[in-house]
């Protein structure tokens, strides 16, 4: 520069003719300064659940490595979209994860995204360039993952019939264990204790655990310390433990098959590219032998479209029809032929077009106020349907549906008090405008025009007293006792006991008094089965409708609904396949919503809380004790 600058002075000439090119010549130097190494990512590896493959109405696992290849730190963002095709079109709404890699590392990620009836493509993007991107394969659909934990210091794996999985993708909150169905255990794995507990609240939801001895003969220790007892227990809440004397070494496809994939049946009807269905079973062979030909479910019915389209309902606004159709033809009138009679009266013409004004003015008031009747006084309202089951340590674990409906356009969030959130909308029909952050403090925020619905799907945890049930026979008759020692977080109307033959018993509850309650099931001459409750998908199309029925009484149907999604009631057939363990009998508890449940929706003009109404369905397995007999009931044929 000071060259330059000499340059100038001693030849005035060059200022004007050959100053511009100096500055390019200047620039062209600046540019070829080094500049400061910007952080490059690349996705190390990618898996889908437990053993590469997703189940179809659930928040799956997606365990993503990322490298940091630079010697920069990176901090932003990671999003995660559901592709609609090739082009780069998207759907659904944004997961946003913050996304911060030291130099020259690896960190693993765990997402959380929702998979619908058909398998598809979701790109991770943390830059705008095509090269800030990757894109997941397409997962194979599955009923639920069977694995066998595999310690990553070690080369140990078995290909005899049970996949094997890295113990240290397991996910750190219970969330993430929602697909898998079947662990087996032969070592204590190295967890930390989010991990720990997440395990442990997996089993207690409703798990199956299969301990093999160790290397060294004998049981090894778990990471549940309430089994590290004698005498063995073979359960833990909803959740079965099976002990195997044997290692792993000895492991072969017969006993896999004989042994412990029967131990968790969940039939899922899955479709193949020629469009063929197929029942899938965890003992059916063919399915593990060639199971990339699986992308899609055959389904009757919905549930992720049925359950918000009936929310929707129950807070769709109720205008005075007739009333507005009255005013509706008064208004014609009054405009024409009222208009052409007032302008052949002698009226001065500016009082005529002032008459005119008023008129318009007038019912343009009266149609804005009968109009907006029913859709209520607040800005925004929420109506929900929980399905709820109990976790140890006074939690619940809890799949939530809310629908929220606002009259005033704007950014609305929503959110509820859990340790841990995770939000979806549940459809493939449009893009919403917003993001979803999963995790603590999570929330689901969005922009939503004025007089819209949004519907949102959410597993979360609520922390509540829990209750003690217990099953005795009937005092007097046949049937069966249910004691509950300890309230309920909401009060709760209904209950039905499911037993392992598929019979269905329903109760009244009324006027319950803790700490000690007792509902009475009554077997009848007559059973109801599961197939005679839900026949051939019937009671599945009796939807509300447009029919007027009270807040209580639409709320109330959805204890069918939540019901047939927990048993995982696809199509009519599906009853039949139900499968309950011979010493297990599965209660159904149907009431009010709890008020920890009513999540948080600021109002966007007042900044109040939304009001929030629902339903709630408590589900509990319990074990069927020696004094109680169930009577033998046979499920009709399809």
């Amino acid at each position: 520069m000071p060259v330059v600058a000499m340059l100038l002075r001693r030849h005035p000439s060059v200022n004007r003719r050959a100053l511009p090119v100096l500055l390019l010549l200047i620039l062209a130097f600046l540019a070829q300064r080094p500049c400061r190494a910007e952080a490059k990512l690349e996705i190390e590896s990618c898996q889908w659940g437990f053993d590469d493959r997703a189940v179809p109405r659930a928040f799956n696992l997606l365990t993503v490595g990322i490298r940091n290849t630079s010697d920069e730190p990176f901090s932003g963002q990671l999003q995660v979209r559901r592709l609609l095709s090739a082009a780069g079109n998207w759907i659904d709404t944004e997961l946003v994860e913050p996304l911060y890699i030291g130099p020259y590392t690896v960190r693993l990620f765990h997402l959380y995204p929702y998979v619908l009836d058909d398998s598809g493509e979701w790109e991770l993007r943390w830059g705008p360039s095509l090269q800030e991107s990757y894109v997941t394969e397409l997962p194979p659909l599955s009923p639920g993952a069977r694995v066998l934990f595999n310690d990553p210091q070690q080369v140990s794996g078995i290909t005899r019939g049970l996949k094997g999985f890295r113990e240290d993708y397991f996910p750190p909150n219970v969330v993430g264990t929602a697909t898998l169905r079947i662990a087996v255990m032969d070592h204590l794995p190295v967890w930390e204790e989010t991990r720990k507990n997440a395990f442990r609240d997996w089993l207690y939801r409703g798990g199956v655990l299969h301990v093999l001895h160790s290397n060294s003969g004998r049981f090894p220790e778990l990471p549940v310390p309430e089994l590290n007892v004698e005498p063995r227990p073979e359960s833990f809440g909803s959740g079965r433990i099976y002990w195997h004397a044997r290692r792993r070494s000895d492991l072969n496809r017969d006993f896999i098959y004989r042994e412990i994939f029967p131990t968790a049946r969940e039939t899922v009807p899955l479709v193949n590219h020629s469009g063929a269905t197929f029942d899938v079973d965890p003992t059916d062979e063919e399915f593990f032998k060639d199971p990339e030909r699986f992308f899609s479910v055959s389904t009757e019915w919905n549930t992720d479209e049925l359950i918000p389209r009936r929310l929707k309902e129950l807070v769709r606004p109720r205008h005075e029809w007739p009333l507005i159709y009255v005013l509706s033809g008064a208004y014609i009138l009054m405009i024409f032929p009222g208009g052409l009679l007032l302008s052949r009266t002698k009226l001065d013409y500016r009082l005529s077009l002032l008459a005119l004004l008023l008129v318009v003015g007038l019912f343009s008031g009266l149609f804005s106020v009968i109009g907006a009747r029913g859709y209520g006084d607040t800005a925004a309202s929420t109506v929900s349907a929980a399905l709820i089951r109990p976790l140890p340590g006074n939690r619940w674990d809890v799949e939530q549906w809310s629908s929220l409906f606002v009259t005033a356009g704007g950014r609305y969030e929503i959110t509820h008090d859990s340790d841990y959130l995770a939000y979806s909308t549940a459809q493939d029909n449009e893009k919403v405008s917003g993001w979803i952050d999963n995790g603590r403090g999570g929330r689901f925020s969005m922009d939503m025009p004025p007089f819209t619905f949004r519907a949102v799907l959410s597993p979360q945890q609520m922390q509540a007293p829990g209750v003690a049930l217990r099953l005795l026979p009937a005092a007097t008759g046949s049937g069966i006792e249910l004691e509950l020692n300890g309230p309920l977080p909401s009060r709760v109307d209904r209950a039905w006991l499911l037993t392992p033959g598929g019979r269905l018993s329903a109760s009244i509850v009324k006027d319950m008094e803790p700490p000690e309650s007792l509902i009475r099931f009554q077997f009848h001459d007559a059973p109801e089965t599961l197939s005679h409750a839900f026949p051939l998908g019937f009671r599945f199309r009796n939807f509300v409708g447009q029919e007027a029925v009270t807040m209580t009484a639409g709320l109330a149907r959805f204890d069918d609904w939540l019901m047939t999604r927990d048993l995982g009631i696809r199509r009519g057939t599906d009853p039949f396949l139900v499968y309950l363990p011979p010493d297990r009998v599965r209660v159904y508890l149907g009431g009010e919503l709890p008020e920890q449940l009513a999540g948080r929706t600021p109002d966007a003009v007042t900044d109040e809380a939304a009001p929030a109404q629902g339903r709630a369905l408590y589900c509990f397995d319990l074990p069927l004790p020696d004094t109680v007999v169930l009577p033998v009931v046979e499920q009709d044929q399809p």
